[in-house]
């Protein structure tokens, strides 16, 4: 029979029954959950007692036991191997960064639990509180980072069968872009950013969203030397998303390269301003005048 039993913890909230196990493969002991009441931790512990025995002798008698790894565990595997992937360069550094992200913040909801301890019930229960709190698309992109959990927790024997395989992605359909600007109103907009602190560089944020159909990273990702603007009289750009390692050169567009040359000129004016001034201490400084 598996080793389980109740830690009685007194704290500044009161006191608090923590249910512990001993790991069956490594015989390390680990924590399972936290009760308020007595009768709820010992019934916590015979649940857990009754996974951790079946997890020694499957109906399968081929089948190997459970490797009891909890959440977290499988989820420090799972960043192992899309650090491999992003070494390999089969994942970019952007998605791997997203992925981490995401995986960072399950943990703390799922971490302490054992893998085959979590339900479908209690997935889409998760799922259906990100809907609510936050939106559809948060929701679908926590979920596809669970399947990957389960997906890689089957494959280590940390469960039985995947409770993440029947549940569905929701709707997007309120998400999709189905409104555009028209030109007047992209001037308008450029000519509003005139009123904030932004008025240098947002023009040609602006522009190179509109006109270019820049994504956000291509744009914040740009380098003076990736424009030239004496090319036969137009200008050119080379865009770089990081996310799918697209490169493409485009023209400039008009209004994309006086926004951009206002933008680099206000730089230029700037750094002309500077002086450079001699305390009697003989300490040297750069000031804004």
């Amino acid at each position: 029979m598996a080793t389980v039993f109740i830690e009685k913890r007194e704290g500044k909230r009161g006191i608090k029954y923590a249910v512990r196990y001993k790991d069956p493969v490594t015989f390390k002991n680990k924590f399972f959950k936290t009760c308020v009441k007595r009768r709820d931790a010992q019934s916590e512990a015979n649940k857990l007692r009754e996974i951790l025995d079946k997890g020694k002798l499957s109906e399968n008698p081929k089948k190997k036991r459970l490797s009891n790894l909890n959440f977290f565990e499988v989820a420090k595997k799972l960043d192992a191997v899309w650090l491999e992937k992003l070494s390999e360069k089969d994942l970019s550094p952007v998605t791997y960064d997203g992925y981490k992200l995401r995986l960072d913040l399950l943990v703390k909801d799922f971490g302490s639990r054992l893998l085959c301890d979590i339900t479908e019930s209690e997935v889409k229960a998760f799922r259906l509180s990100q809907f609510t709190e936050k939106s559809a698309v948060t929701s679908n992109r926590n979920l596809f980072i669970l399947k990957q959990v389960f997906k890689l927790g089957l494959a280590l024997r940390a469960a039985r069968f995947d409770v993440t395989k029947n549940i569905n992605y929701l709707s997007e359909q309120e998400h999709e872009r189905s409104s555009f600007l028209e030109p007047d109103d992209i001037e308008r907009l450029a000519e509003a950013s005139q009123t904030t602190r932004a008025k240098f560089y947002l023009p040609a944020l602006i522009y190179l969203g509109s006109e270019h159909g820049a994504f956000k990273q291509e744009a914040l990702s740009l380098l003076w030397d990736d424009i030239n603007f004496d090319y036969q009289g137009i200008g050119l750009i080379k865009l770089f998303r990081s996310k799918n390692t697209n490169k493409r050169t485009e023209f400039l567009m008009p209004r994309t390269r006086d926004a951009l040359l206002s933008w680099r000129n206000h730089l230029c004016w700037m750094r002309k301003r500077k002086r450079i001034l001699i305390l009697n201490d003989g300490v040297v400084f750069c000031r804004l005048n």
